[in-house]
């Protein structure tokens, strides 16, 4: 049988545009996880991943990597850390227009219990290496929605943790209460319709049923499902239904 493989002839070395190794406040990331992507209207590629430190599984410590590159994935300008470590999940990206452009933003759901307890339960330290403000979201909160946000294409970033009327998390919801999501994939907006223009992602949830107590641990709770959430003011703010 003559052998199907296509040939490599002329083609160029592969380049990852994530490896293990990048020292991160004097943790080594061992392992990459959960990458995702989006690309600007001016054709610039910028992928994200979980760094994951320790042993590498769900519950070590990690930071958000970046990587971008200008000719769709051909060179590479290096990974680089655009958080502190914390205990967060999937990365979904999405891009909002602008006056002068667009922002680039993504979405990740952190794990407090565990990045309070890699902070010692120094709140001040926490909130100066991941932008995440316990006083303001909760000391007992498990989970918190944080929208990622560059207004430079991705050279500088900043972190809302997002709570109140902003978040989808900890309001019920028919008999139940989602502590904390997973927000896996790609944000997608509506292209035409009744809802046109919402921002939609599909996404794994733990909630509390009613009658249990809350604790401050979202694996005290059974993965509830799958949910969806939506903002109609791009990004800014997102609901459940």
């Amino acid at each position: 049988m003559e052998n199907s493989l296509v040939s490599t002839e002329g083609v160029s070395e592969l380049k990852l545009a994530f490896e293990p190794g990048l020292k991160i406040e004097g943790e080594t990331v061992c392992r990459n996880f959960q990458p995702s992507f989006v690309v600007t209207s001016d054709g610039v590629l910028l992928v994200f991943c979980q760094g994951r430190v320790g042993e590498g599984w769900d519950d070590d410590l990690k930071a958000v990597l970046m990587n971008r590159s200008r000719d769709f994935g051909k060179t590479w300008e290096g990974a680089r850390a655009i958080s502190g470590p914390m205990n967060h999940f999937a990365i979904s990206p999405f891009l909002t227009p602008t006056e002068s452009g667009e922002n680039v933003s993504f979405l990740t759901c952190v794990d407090l219990n565990v990045t309070k307890k890699y902070y010692d339960y120094d709140f001040a330290l926490m909130k100066g290496k991941t932008g995440i403000d316990i006083e303001a979201v909760g000391i007992k909160t498990a989970g918190v929605l944080c929208r990622f946000t560059s207004e430079d294409g991705g050279e500088t970033w900043q972190n809302e943790p997002l709570t109140g009327d902003k978040t989808p998390l900890c309001k019920n919801y028919a008999g139940f209460t989602p502590i904390f999501l997973n927000a896996i994939g790609q944000v997608q907006i509506i292209k035409e319709g009744s809802h046109k223009g919402r921002y939609i992602l599909g996404c794994p949830i733990f909630a509390v049923p009613d009658g249990e107590e809350m604790t401050e641990n979202f694996r005290d709770f059974v993965n509830s499902g799958s949910g969806v959430i939506y903002s109609d003011d791009q990004g800014v703010s997102w609901k459940m239904d």
